[in-house]
Parts: C-alpha cells; structure tokens; sequence
C-alpha cells in the first residue's frame, strides 16, 4: 500500500514540484530558528516529500515536541510525522504517535487509516479491518482538517479488500472492491483487482465476467473501452476484443481500443490479423507502441522486408528513440547486427526486451542481447535479468544474475532474487550468504530479512526430519515438527 505523502501537506507549505531554492529557503528558516516548532515541520514535511525519512523523522520528533496545541497545523504533524515513521518500519512508535492523535482529535479520519495500516503490516488482520470500516463510518474528516482525500471512502475501501485477498477472505475483497468503485469515478481502477479476484474464485473467466455484469452497468462505451483494458490487462484477450469491439461499434472510433485490439491478437497468435488492426493506427497516429509491435508482428512471421518498410516510414514520420532501436535490432535479426550501439538507446532495448517477452517471442531474444552487448562500457545484465524475473522467465533471469555475481555487481535486490532461486532448489548455504548480503547492502530490506526467516524455517524443518529418522516415535519431535510446520504455514498465508 502507499503511503500518499502530498496530500499529508496543508497547502500553505505544501513543497510538491517546488524548486531547489524553496528548500534552501526551509533550510535558511530552520537555521534562523532552529527549536522553532513550525520551521521543523516544514522541513521535516520537505523531506518526508523526497523520501528522505531519517532526516524527515529527526525535524519532526523536535516539532512534535515543541508544538502548541493551539495552532492548526498541528493535526497534519502528528499524521505526516507517524506516516515517517511508518516509512521507517518503526511501527511502535508510530501507534504511540496515532493513538495520541486519536484521543485529542478522534473524528480526523487520517488516524484510523494509518493505524489499519500499521495493523496490516503487522499481520492483525482483524484489526486492519476494524480500523478500515471504522474510517468508513466517519467518512472523510471535517473541513478544519487537512485531510487526504479518500480516507474515509475510497482508500478505506482499498485497504478493506487488501486484507481480505491477504487472509483469503474473497467476498469480503469483492464487496470492498466494489464498494471503492462506486464510491466515485476516479476510482475505477478498482476494476482491476477486482477482475483478478473474480478470475481466482470462479471456474473460468466466462463465470467471472457473468458475475462482474450483475453488479455494474456497462452500457456505455467509457465503461466497455475500460472494460476491454480491464480484461487485457487480466491476460483474458478474448474477452478484450469482445469488449473493445462493441466500444468501437457504440462509440467514436479510439485509435487505443483500435491499438488494444491488435495487442490483443498478437497475443493469441493471430499476427495477420493483428496487422491487419494495427495497419490504421499505423497511418493515423504513427503511435510509436503500435509501431513496436507491429515490427514484432511481422519480424515473428518472417516478413522482414515489411518489418523494414514500417521502420523506415516510421523514421520519416516520427522518427525516436525506440525507433531507431527498432532499426538496430532489424539490423540484428538480418543479420547487419551494429558492433557498437549507443548507451542512450539503454532504456529502449528494455522496453524490447518486455515486448519480446509479453509476446512471448523469446527467439527475437539473442538478437536483442546482441544490442545490449554493443553498448560500450557496460554490461547491463543487473536490469535485464530483474526483467526477465519480472516476466516470469526465472531460468534466463538467474543465468544473467550468475553472470553479474561472478563479476561482483549485484546490489541488494539482484541478491535477493538469486537468493530466493536457491533456497527454492533447496541450495540453502547459498541462499543465505545471498540474502545476508543483500541485507549487508540495504540494511532497511523488509524483503530480505522476510525470506531470510523463511529460509531459516525450512533449515529447522530439515533439520527436525533427519533427526527424526533417529528416533523415530519421539514424540517431543513430533512435537517440534507440528510447530514448525504451523509456523511456516502462518508464515506463507500472512
């Protein structure tokens, strides 16, 4: 969950956007009046904004204890100063901060929220709840605070339905996710979760469509182009082309619906007849995704000479970035690969290398590494191995990431991910000296300290067994299996 830090700023010092001389003017402030209460919230709220915690948490303990209850700023303190420290994972003093807040100003909204939130991180999942319906109850807060927007509505909502997929209480998520959607139409993003949700509980996806049209009217053309987005972005592509075929059909013509559509047929498979979609977007928005995808279309069915002929149109009319590195790897795959490759085409190559992926066309994939290894100067196997776990490829992605551990250039989440590689082949040593490292390069690693313990408990569990092979109607060591196995099941629900 975010902790949305703008809306924790009252107008009057919010910084969002503002110039390097507004800090030097906090700063400037600050030293003037360096135990002065207001001068340290400001401050401190600046560098909450930055996501610089540690010196955000120092300004805002010397103003929370400063403060006089008096002036109105106060109440946004308290919230900006417990949602710091909740950023620094220091949820005890946090709760002492927010229960304070509740007992002075129990309607402020913003409270409750932050205390479901601290509930959530904990695992008291009853408690997140209690707290998420209570905002509910309250509803936003009144107009003398400087409230985020949402907390006594949507975010409480979203908040409910988190918890609920987290202790696999699915009506409860259900009702949640529909409840944020119809708390306005800014919140439809909701759709989303709520899809996936609706996929995981029912028998297929045509269930879970029929579900989802007895709780909303979807007979507008907005609510059937979101819905063609919703259900491609769910990996439900039939349903999408359904869904944006009758938004074109009931609506004006949408070169995205038009894009969507051929994003989707490419996806199954069908990549003439993607082309075929993808041929009018091409000619009226020159998009540079629709470009992408349709060289992809034609490099995948052996058309290079068309492949070549969209590129060089392209080059005429919108000529960027990723179309020059979709030239280079058309040089590639025509075997005309480039020796040397700009290193500002870096983040474009990336933006290949998920389309090859999401279009599952791995054989696009060394012609791709060719352009990578061009790039003088650098090895960029760190990012591109963090792409490949992203997309599910973990075999390609460990082999990038040995790569980079033999040349010593993994930082703390590359260690993590090949650390949770070998503790799933039950390479234990190996997972723990990479986890510990991990943690030895980012000390504040929730994750990494996470499966750290859960590698610990699955030493203990091995451990317990081949003990017991020794003694094997010992019931103290039946005794410890039964906990450490309850354990780790706790362990992998929360």
């Amino acid at each position: 969950m975010t902790i949305f830090h703008g809306g924790y700023v009252p107008d009057k010092i919010n910084i969002r956007g503002k110039t390097q001389s507004s800090m030097e003017i906090l700063l400037r402030e600050y030293r003037q009046q360096p135990e002065d209460a207001l001068a340290n919230f400001n401050l401190a709220t600046a560098y909450l904004d930055q996501g610089r915690y540690k010196k955000a948490n120092s300004h805002f303990a010397k103003a929370y204890l400063r403060i006089d209850s008096s002036v109105d700023y106060k109440p946004a303190l308290i919230r900006n100063y417990a949602a710091c420290l909740i950023e620094l994972q220091k949820y005890d003093e946090a709760m002492e901060v927010i229960e304070k807040g509740q007992r002075e100003y129990p309607v402020f909204t913003d409270l409750w929220y932050l205390a479901g939130f601290i509930f959530k991180e904990r695992g008291q999942h009853s408690k997140a709840i209690k707290a998420a319906e209570h905002c509910l109850k309250l509803g936003d807060p009144p107009s003398e605070f400087d409230a985020i927007y949402g907390v006594g509505g949507f975010r409480a909502y979203n908040l409910i339905a988190q918890v609920s997929e987290l202790i696999k209480d699915y009506p409860q998520a259900i009702n949640a996710y529909i409840g944020m959607i119809e708390s306005g139409p800014g919140h439809l993003s909701a759709f989303y979760p709520l899809v996936k949700l609706l996929l995981r509980v029912e028998r297929d996806a045509a269930a879970a469509e029929k579900r989802l049209l007895t709780y909303f009217n979807f007979s507008t053309p907005q609510f059937k182009g979101l819905m063609a987005d919703v259900w491609y972005q769910a990996g439900q592509y039939s349903s999408s082309l359904n869904w944006a075929h009758e938004a074109l059909i009931d609506g004006p013509y949408e070169a995205r619906l038009v894009l969507l559509r051929g994003k989707a047929l490419a996806r199954q498979g069908r990549l003439q007849e993607a082309l075929d979609e993808l041929g009018g977007v091409f000619t009226s928005s020159m998009s540079s995704e629709a470009l992408t995808e349709g060289c992809f279309c034609y490099w995948l069915l052996g058309e290079y000479q068309q492949a070549g002929n969209l590129i060089e149109e392209w080059q005429i009319n919108n000529s960027d970035k990723l179309c020059q590195v979709c030239l280079l790897l058309h040089q590639a795959i025509t075997n005309h690969a480039p020796r040397i490759v700009p290193r500002e085409y870096l983040p474009a190559i990336y933006v290949l290398v998920q389309k090859a992926l999401s279009l599952e066309a791995i054989q696009t994939l060394p012609d791709i590494f060719k352009l990578l290894e061009g790039i003088p100067g650098e090895r960029p196997s760190l990012r591109l191995a963090k792409i490949l776990w992203r997309c599910g490829h973990w075999e390609l992605a460990a082999e990038e990431l040995i790569d980079c551990m033999e040349e010593d250039r993994l930082d703390a989440e590359g260690c993590l991910i090949l650390g949770k590689v070998c503790a799933d082949k039950d390479l234990y040593i190996e997972a723990e000296h990479l986890l510990t490292k991990a943690l030895a390069l980012d000390t504040d690693y929730l994750q990494a300290y996470l499966l750290l313990a859960r590698l610990y408990l699955d030493k203990a569990r091995n451990i317990i067994a081949d003990v017991e092979k020794g003694y094997p109607d010992n019931q103290l060591i039946r005794k410890y299996q039964q906990i450490i196995t309850q354990a780790i099941g706790k362990f992998d629900t929360t």
